[in-house]
């Protein structure tokens, strides 16, 4: 029964037919300006009050991101961030900071995107991606090169999947490392998945 309620919201998920791509927020890839504000927008518009859920495009490029980007809730909804795998590229660039946190929502999910940092000499963030409370959590076809995690609360990691259903899924970490604590964390999880999660360092 349980295993049928998962399914179930993965093909709400996937079927949902609403997409938005950041490009049509004002993302410019390969420039030096935050593209945060780009994917704020985008969420806001897909998870916010007036939103159903539906898909946020990624687009081939390098997308700079210097701000936090979350929404209060996403209670009830149904959020995908979709990329088109090693073209997609999102540049981490939010020390001390998540660089995505979102909250509450029915299912969220992060799919063939590529994380690299904007600095190679410091953390990158203090969590790249944050996800609490939600029903379902999906991070697949993924990669992560060279991201640097640190938290002042003792605490960083790559992905933080919190008092939620979390699946790994074909994920990639090369080369990079949380100078505090794991760079994949369960926390008060509901359920985990875990499959074909590579860790390999330069």
């Amino acid at each position: 029964c349980f295993v049928v309620a998962v399914k179930n919201r993965v093909a709400a998920q996937a079927n949902n037919p609403f997409t938005l791509s950041i490009a049509d927020k004002g993302a410019i890839p390969g420039d030096t300006i935050d593209d945060g504000p780009a994917f704020r927008e985008a969420l806001n518009e897909v998870g916010g009050p007036e939103g159903s859920g539906g898909t946020i495009l990624v687009p081939p490029g390098r997308w700079l991101i210097s701000t936090e980007i979350g929404a209060p809730s996403l209670e009830g909804k149904s959020v995908r961030f979709l990329g088109t795998g090693t073209d997609s590229v999102i540049v981490v660039n939010t020390p001390g900071l998540r660089t995505f946190y979102l909250t509450n929502a029915e299912a969220v999910s992060f799919e063939a995107l590529t994380f690299v940092p904007a600095n190679t000499d410091s953390a990158d963030a203090e969590h790249v991606i944050r996800i609490d409370g939600a029903k379902l959590a999906t991070v697949k076809d993924c990669n992560f090169y060279g991201v640097g995690t640190a938290g002042s609360s003792g605490s960083g990691s790559a992905i933080w999947f919190f008092s939620s259903f979390g699946v790994l899924e074909r994920v990639g970490f090369y080369g990079s490392a949380s100078a505090q604590s794991s760079l994949v964390l369960f926390s008060i999880f509901r359920g985990a998945i875990v499959r074909n999660v590579t860790f390999l360092d330069y």
